[in-house]
């Protein structure tokens, strides 16, 4: 008989033994968590930019990232895949005389005599939910564990429990079959001694404080992080504060320039051209005259504006429309409003941002769940991939210039 058909009539002999799969719990070493936020990098950062540029070859940056989580994850197991921790031929065995670990067909005995036990935890089935606090946790059915040494070695293996009825059964056998004098510190969910059937005398395991993170991890941790969250910082406040000068253009006062030059400046590179307008106009407030340059509160080129259509609108132009900041009369703007480079800024840091937050508010707070914080950066990211790839919700800039009078065509 296989170990996977003895699983499956381990039931008819419940008082003699219980049998529960072992469950490989994902505690990734510092090298994997490097190696996992690499690859993440590796995967969302140039497809980002290549979605807001529209670099084909920054765009495949998507499928190999994903193909090298994919590698990474069959590599380590497959143990950072929801359900597949669970090892299906991977067995911890609970007996009258002791415990046995099945593992690919090899097996391994410990008598409870020969052996220290340090835990028995018996916590939780697939699916139950506990209060933690004000919150409600699910848990998965795999946060119950045995630890004990065994000839100066430490064994510790969680094991997987799938539903109520299993829960309960294991319950049952540990009573039925008085552990307790076997010297086993038992705990059922997160109480000593509670095993829910009957009254029961256990020992109390020692309480084992976390170790606390060494200052070298939190340091290499800073280290990483910090341009990351520079750049996230940065281009939040840079279009914060471009939102900040459209606010304030709304009380700017409207007075006539004339148009001296204008042209079209271009950048290119591989995969795209990037645009900027450049003019300059002449005005007059309270008889003082002034030359602007501003068109817009965009900073720098870009390859997201409409800039032919304005380009063609102001080329033609003669005498326009300029807002002028009545406070300092030598501020002034051709469109006052919100533009797509600002739109695309504003959104390109708020998908890196939920990037970095994803990795950071687990670890800075414990109410914060990893699940909790994806489902944030999946809609933040479905948001900017349709805005990005289907241009939803374009501004096209020229419709906000007010041209007063054509140039002659034969100037």
């Amino acid at each position: 008989m296989d170990v996977i058909e003895m699983y499956r009539n381990s039931h008819v002999k419940s008082m003699e033994n219980f049998r529960a799969n072992i469950a490989l719990i994902p505690k990734p070493t510092t090298s994997e968590k490097v190696i996992g936020i690499l690859l993440v990098v590796i995967m969302f950062v140039p497809f980002a930019i290549g979605v807001s540029t529209g670099n084909m070859a920054l765009l495949a940056s998507l499928p190999i990232g994903v193909f090298l989580l994919f590698v990474f994850n069959l590599f380590k197991k497959g143990k950072f895949t929801p359900k597949n921790w669970v090892q299906k031929d991977s067995f911890v065995e609970f007996r009258l005389q002791g415990v046995g670990i099945l593992s690919g067909g090899n097996r391994m005995d410990f008598l409870w005599n020969d052996i220290e036990v340090v835990q028995l935890l018996v916590d939780a089935y697939d699916g139950e939910t506990k209060q933690d606090g004000e919150d409600t946790k699910r848990l998965n059915g795999s946060e119950n564990k045995i630890v004990f040494h065994a000839n100066q070695v430490k064994y510790e293996f969680n094991f997987y429990l799938e539903n109520a009825e299993r829960k309960d059964a294991l319950k049952k056998f540990l009573w039925h079959n008085s552990f307790e004098s076997k010297h086993v510190p038992i705990t059922i969910d997160e109480h000593v001694g509670a095993l829910g059937v009957a009254p029961i005398e256990l020992v109390e395991e020692e309480s084992q404080e976390k170790k606390p993170v060494s200052k070298w991890a939190i340091g290499c941790g800073v280290l990483f992080f910090t341009p990351f969250v520079a750049v996230g910082l940065g281009t939040l406040g840079l279009v914060c504060y471009q939102f900040f000068q459209v606010m304030q253009a709304n009380n700017w006062q409207s007075v006539r320039a004339e148009v001296l030059s204008i042209e079209m400046v271009s950048s290119e590179d591989s995969e795209s051209t990037s645009y900027k307008i450049q003019m300059e106009y002449k005005y007059g407030v309270h008889g003082e005259s002034y030359v602007g340059e501003r068109v817009s509160f965009n900073v720098g080129m870009n390859n997201v504006e409409h800039y032919y259509e304005l380009f063609d609108k102001l080329n033609r132009a003669k005498v326009i429309t300029v807002f002028v900041n009545p406070d300092k009369p030598g501020e002034s703007v051709v469109y006052k409003g919100v533009t797509n480079a600002m739109i695309g800024i504003l959104i390109f840091s708020l998908m890196w941002n939920s990037l970095i937050a994803a990795f950071i508010l687990p670890m800075l707070f414990k109410r914060v769940q990893m699940k909790q914080v994806l489902i944030v950066v999946f809609v933040v990211w479905g948001v900017g991939i349709v805005k990005f790839v289907a241009h939803v919700g374009d501004i096209y800039i020229a419709d906000g210039v007010t041209v007063l009078e054509q140039r002659d065509v034969t100037e």
